[in-house]
């Protein structure tokens, strides 16, 4: 990951396969949480409720974070809809 990250920043997770592994540190892929605190290769990120376990403040590597971008929240809003018309 090439931006610096600060406190208070939207990430997106992209790892596909944490969540399937270790579902209460990991949410699924595409959610998006908030920058807690940053540290050397990692970030502490608040999650959605639900998405992991406990209160959703989990560490994530920081090469599977992605900040949000206008055109990412763009395209993430679509997918939603999109699947959201699939139900």
């Amino acid at each position: 990951m090439t931006q610096t990250l600060k406190r208070g920043d939207k990430v997106v997770f992209l790892n596909t396969e944490a969540h399937r592994q270790c579902p209460r540190w990991y949410p699924p892929a595409g959610t998006v949480g908030r920058v807690l605190v940053v540290s050397t290769g990692t970030a502490r990120i608040q999650w959605p409720l639900g998405t992991t376990g406990g209160e959703g403040r989990w560490c994530a590597p920081l090469c599977e974070i992605a900040p949000v971008t206008t055109p990412l929240q763009t395209a993430l809003a679509k997918l939603r809809s999109l699947a959201h018309n699939y139900k």
